[in-house]
């Protein structure tokens, strides 16, 4: 842990008298780094555990705009808590997108200010994260950092874009990341994601077998696994895979991929859903009303659409 983090979460731990007597320190000494930090650290943590409030947003705002003005190669503000204030209003967004481009434009060679603001875009636009990654990138190719965030906001642009087709040069990146690392478990997933949002399922074999193979299948490894047994007609081995794909830690709503299972209903495959929606009971305490829902409906003759729920 760096000596920036662990100010930040110091600073969390402050009390609201704590936090006033750092405020009126800065009044004297306003270039001081690590009370900035702390201040952060408190007032995002703050507002998790409260209302959002008007002047919370303002003193987290007033020292974030600072950072980024005066550090912005600091690797605090590569996490939420100096770029993602809870519920930030429309204006707060505004203001830090543009001292971000400003900070980009003036430090276009600068890695880790790439980086930070491929983080705070991450959340509002990101593609415009990919393209600061992919800068960054060209300065430091071998950067392990940087390949796990590139993966981790492809897969989220790929959350975007749904079905629609990917800009290449997004890709051509991931693959080429891919041949680097091959092991690369962020990245093998999210290639496997890619592929088979392309329905391109002999591409999607390759990274789903590799994630296999390296022990590292997850909800998703195996769905995507009965989809392709699904295509080439083996129900039995799509229905093992069903049921596999829940031998994980728990998931939320978001983490579902409901496909196979809906696939296999359609086909008339009752017994093996029920089972697998069994089995989602114990890893997504939160879903039990749908889960309900759904498993009776099915016991009854039902074939209801399972889909993903919050």
């Amino acid at each position: 842990m760096s000596r920036s983090i662990a100010t930040l979460e110091a600073g969390k731990n402050l009390s609201k008298v704590d936090c006033e007597k750092l405020e009126t320190e800065l009044l004297k000494e306003p270039d001081n780094l690590e009370s900035r930090i702390q201040i952060v650290g408190f007032l995002w943590k703050d507002a998790l555990k409260k209302e959002h409030t008007a002047e919370n947003q303002n003193g987290w705002l007033k020292n974030v705009c600072w950072l980024i003005k005066n550090y912005p190669e600091n690797d605090v503000l590569y996490w939420p808590e100096a770029n993602h204030f809870p519920r930030a209003n429309n204006d707060t967004l505004s203001l830090l997108q543009a001292l971000w481009d400003e900070c980009v434009a003036r430090h276009s060679e600068n890695v880790m200010v790439l980086r930070n603001a491929a983080s705070f875009y991450s959340q509002i636009a990101p593609e415009k994260s990919l393209d600061l990654v992919i800068q960054a990138l060209d300065l430091s190719s071998d950067s392990v950092a940087l390949q796990q965030d590139y993966a981790t906001y492809l897969s989220l642009v790929i959350d975007k874009c749904g079905n629609s087709k990917l800009p290449e040069k997004f890709v051509s990146k991931a693959k080429a990341l891919f041949e680097k690392q091959p092991n690369n478990i962020v990245i093998l997933r999210t290639l496997l994601r890619l592929k088979m949002n392309e329905s391109d399922f002999e591409g999607a074999k390759l990274y789903a077998h590799r994630l296999a193979d390296l022990k590292q299948s997850d909800h998703f490894t195996h769905t995507a696994l009965g989809i392709i047994l699904l295509a080439e007609g083996d129900i039995n081995g799509a229905k093992r895979e069903l049921v596999s794909s829940t031998n994980s830690a728990t998931l939320s709503g978001n983490d579902y991929d409901f496909a196979l299972a809906n696939s296999l209903l359609n086909l008339g495959e009752k017994t093996s859903v029920v089972l697998y929606l069994k089995k989602c009971w114990k890893l997504w305490p939160m879903g039990r009303p749908f889960l309900l829902i759904w498993i009776a409906s099915i016991l009854v003759g039902g074939k209801p659409r399972l889909q993903r729920c919050l």
